[in-house]
């Protein structure tokens, strides 16, 4: 009997450990900084919408009906499942940037090899095809299809990263040459998001393996730092970085019955959680939140927080001196600032609404020019 309860115990830590796990199988095939990723819980998404519904929606049907879409694509559209895709699994989507610029991958399951390679086959014009380690591969630049007969990667070739890039190096007069960037060896793309090393990935990220516990059809990770890359330039020098390095945001979607909820979380890197901890207030002023009026409202914020920290927030940035010389020219200083508040900020944002907006066409408003106009938004702050 004795033995029987050991059992008992070694099987009770087991599940335990196994149930308390702070890993996942969505992100085996992610990279750790990659900037977003978008997974679509399929099974979840179809049992309340079901595809042929989507294809009925306006936007699939002028999609659909568009002359430049190709019949290869139409086929995709009309049953995913004929193309070989296990649309009822996860369906991963993600964006990368590196040096070359950055790529988009498409992730799923494969309901049938056969089908699956005869539509790669297509998709590729009949490209270059090989194999490792029981992984197939078809590319034709800019695209590389891998699958093996669990999964499937689409590898697409995004230049225009870099573009974005060197646009913002150029805009802060650093010394750099926008070019054409080098082709990408998209094989070796894919291959590398296959041969993915499990402590390189998302399947360890503690964080998101939160996100994939959340209820959700669909799932969203922002990886701030991963997006906005190198800080250059006024941006390097007031240590912008700092706000985004670290920085991440998800978010989980249900839909239903016409309505989505949406469950966000926000993570700050070291540097911004420090402060937080330090100078992070308590309870919101509820008699400010009253005087906010209750209608038309679309947004309202209300923060509360120590004021000593916004000077050490400046400093973080290296801020803090030239504010205080604009401030001086006011007649006060930052020090003054953090003494005349109790840290009670509420703010709100009513009325929107669509307003046309005329402008005329040349730097001189009497010239006899054409006035074009264009509806823009305006609201009460």
């Amino acid at each position: 009997m004795k033995a029987r309860y050991q059992y008992l115990i070694i099987l009770a830590i087991a599940v335990c450990f196994t149930a308390c796990k702070k890993t996942n199988t969505q992100g085996r095939l992610i990279p750790e900084d990659a900037a977003i990723v978008v997974q679509v819980d399929g099974k979840a998404l179809l049992s309340k919408l079901p595809w042929n519904e989507i294809k009925d929606n306006q936007l699939f049907q002028a999609m659909y009906s568009d002359s430049n879409l190709q019949a290869t694509v139409k086929k995709l559209l009309d049953d995913p499942e004929k193309a070989g895709i296990d649309i009822h699994n996860d369906l991963i989507f993600f964006t990368k940037k590196d040096s070359t610029g950055g790529y988009v991958a498409i992730e799923g399951f494969v309901k049938d090899a056969a089908l699956l390679k005869a539509f790669n086959a297509e998709i590729t014009n009949n490209g270059s095809e090989s194999e490792t380690d029981g992984v197939h591969y078809i590319s034709h630049a800019p695209l590389c299809a891998g699958w093996n007969n669990e999964k499937f990667v689409y590898v697409i070739d995004a230049p225009g990263f870099k573009g974005m890039d060197d646009l913002s190096r150029r805009m802060m007069n650093d010394s750099i040459d926008i070019g054409r960037p080098m082709p990408r060896d998209i094989i070796t793309t894919c291959k590398g998001v296959f041969g993915l090393k499990e402590s390189n990935s998302l399947a360890k990220d503690e964080k998101f393996t939160k996100l994939m516990k959340q209820s959700g059809d669909v799932r969203i990770w922002i990886n701030s730092g991963a997006l906005s890359g190198s800080a250059v330039g006024m941006a390097a020098m007031v240590n912008l970085d700092k706000l985004y390095k670290g920085n991440i945001t998800t978010f989980a979607a249900s839909f239903d019955n016409g309505k989505i909820t949406m469950n966000g979380h926000s993570y700050a890197g070291e540097d911004l959680t420090k402060l937080y901890k330090k100078y992070g207030g308590g309870k919101v002023n509820e008699d400010m939140l009253k005087r906010i009026p209750g209608k038309e409202m679309i947004a309202v914020v209300g923060l509360n927080f120590k004021p000593e920290g916004v000077k050490e927030f400046l400093k973080m940035l290296n801020l803090d001196g030239f504010l205080n010389i604009g401030l001086t020219s006011l007649g006060f200083g930052m020090d003054d600032f953090i003494k005349a508040n109790k840290g009670d900020i509420v703010f709100g944002i009513s009325d929107l609404q669509l307003k046309t907006d005329t402008a005329s066409n040349g730097m001189d408003q009497d010239a006899d020019l054409p006035v074009h106009s264009r509806m823009k938004p305006d609201f009460s702050f």
